[in-house]
């Protein structure tokens, strides 16, 4: 994946931080606008268009902007993250097992949160390509932790990240909160694939996305930049089909029988037959 060059906080290009108090995480880095660069000879006609023209992602119609909204589970409350979060996001991502294990700035000013408040949240919310959770609890309290998930470059493919505040670590607030971020993006949004990343060594965040149901499919080399250096990283997926959901298109497994049929994809599947 390409990441975007943005000083933010997001939790969203690649996972981390953990629910385990002995171990590291923080959130990720922001991701560009769902375009695709075409060569101007297939591109539409625009007057002043420039040698390179940008145009939309087809997937963006099945993604349309949103309003603030709030996600409720047992004991937490998830909101997008806005300005009034801002001094929080910035003391959280102090810690330094966050920025270990993701590609934030170090040190991580304080214009850096508000980029993240209000540029990437703001603009993910916005154009219905991102949405970065604040996590707290369901009565209110203090930040514990964010989960965001994002519109991949690879068509119908989305990302999930989590990061955990250290002093609110080792209480399952980041798979709880994860667990229905995901339900909430694979029944409101166009997905085939749901991926996670984190770099090699993060412990606690490849636990978390196993408890969430990810396959593990093995390392990537060079698969991130942290700090100027290229770095390996796991990488996992979840499919619309693994729990029981229909994704945009039809899957067909490699190693299935060749007389069985596909999975069904979310075309062939009235909205009125998806779990409540």
């Amino acid at each position: 994946m390409t990441l975007a060059r943005a000083r933010q906080a997001g939790p969203t290009a690649t996972a981390i931080v953990s629910e385990d108090p002995a171990a590291s995480g923080g959130p990720s880095r922001g991701r560009r606008p769902v375009t695709r660069k075409v060569n101007v000879r297939h591109a539409p006609k625009v007057p002043g268009a420039a040698r390179n023209v940008f145009v939309r992602d087809p997937y963006r119609d099945h993604n349309p902007s949103m309003e603030p909204f709030t996600l409720h589970t047992e004991r937490l409350a998830l909101r997008p993250f806005a300005a009034p979060d801002t001094d929080e996001v910035f003391h959280t991502v102090q810690d330094p097992d966050i920025l270990r294990w993701t590609t934030l700035p170090s040190p991580y000013a304080h214009e850096d949160a508000v980029h993240f408040v209000e540029q990437i949240s703001g603009e993910g919310l916005r154009t219905g390509t991102g949405f970065h959770f604040a996590v707290r609890p369901r009565d209110g309290g203090p930040l514990l932790g964010a989960v965001g998930v994002g519109l991949h470059l690879l068509p119908g493919t989305w990302e999930l990240g989590y990061w955990t505040a250290r002093p609110h670590r080792g209480r399952g607030y980041v798979t709880e909160a994860a667990g229905e971020v995901i339900r909430w993006v694979l029944t409101t949004h166009a997905v085939d694939r749901l991926i996670w990343r984190a770099e090699v060594g993060n412990e606690p965040s490849r636990a978390v996305a196993r408890k969430l149901g990810f396959t593990m499919e093995g390392v990537q080399r060079a698969g991130l930049v942290n700090h100027g250096t290229a770095r390996d990283t796991w990488t996992g997926s979840l499919l619309p089909s693994d729990l029981g959901l229909p994704a945009l298109h039809p899957y067909l497994p490699a190693q299935a029988d060749r007389d069985a049929s596909p999975v069904p994809g979310r075309m062939s599947v009235p909205p009125s037959s998806l779990p409540s």
